[in-house]
């Protein structure tokens, strides 16, 4: 049968399963369409801004850093991927900081000679066990431009495959993240990054993680 079969990569077991190619990704809330006026506004009324001009109070105290870095994330989903009944999707991710400094204000930890972390993914969800059915988990389409599989088996919660597979694609964004804040940490500088981290082995410095919830 064709699955006993072992295939060289990806793109062979993708075509021998008739896989399509959605390059709308329809659930992302990018594509959603909302009607807004006056009675549905852009944004809650908490976050309005107040027409009150206000002082800063005399006695209002900041914390005592001269610098503080702030990292986060970013991925793009390009297409979504058929396969049978499942949904892959092909991504792009990247994740860096920026830089507060007191008296000189934010500055980026990026530049074109020391770009973001970066990885091109394929996200799945484990039990499509695409891995066990390749030799190389990984697609090559040209340029330089090649997708590492990254499967998860974590539950969905709305959309069954696509949460999934998102999620994996996710996986990887906060590795990258994870990395970043690694290395900030080792310079001594307290980090402010969306969300939680884990890291396998903190570092034993005061300064470190400022979690804010997302």
């Amino acid at each position: 049968m064709e699955e006993d079969r072992k295939h060289r990569d990806i793109g062979a077991l993708l075509r021998g399963g008739f896989a399509q190619v959605d390059h709308w990704y329809t659930e992302d809330e990018a594509f959603f369409h909302r009607e807004v006026g006056e009675d549905i506004p852009l944004a809650p009324r908490d976050l309005w801004e107040s027409e009150e001009w206000r002082e800063f109070p005399e006695d209002l105290s900041f914390p005592g850093f001269d610098r503080v870095c702030f990292v986060d994330g970013k991925a793009r989903i390009h297409v979504r991927i058929l396969y049978r009944t499942a949904v892959l999707l092909l991504a792009e991710v990247a994740a860096s900081w920026v830089q507060w400094e007191r008296g000189r204000g934010l500055s980026f930890g990026f530049s074109p000679s020391s770009p973001p972390s970066f990885a091109r993914v394929l996200g799945a969800g484990e039990e499509l066990a695409l891995r066990v059915l390749v030799e190389h988990p990984e697609i090559d389409l040209g340029m330089g431009m090649v997708f590492r599989l990254e499967e998860t088996r974590r539950g969905a919660r709305i959309f069954a495959d696509t949460e999934v597979a998102r999620q994996a694609v996710l996986n990887v964004m906060q590795r990258l993240e994870r990395e970043e804040v690694r290395r900030l940490l080792d310079r001594r500088v307290p980090v402010v990054k969306d969300g939680t981290i884990h890291l396998i082995d903190p570092p034993t410095s005061s300064l470190g993680l400022v979690p804010v919830v997302s």
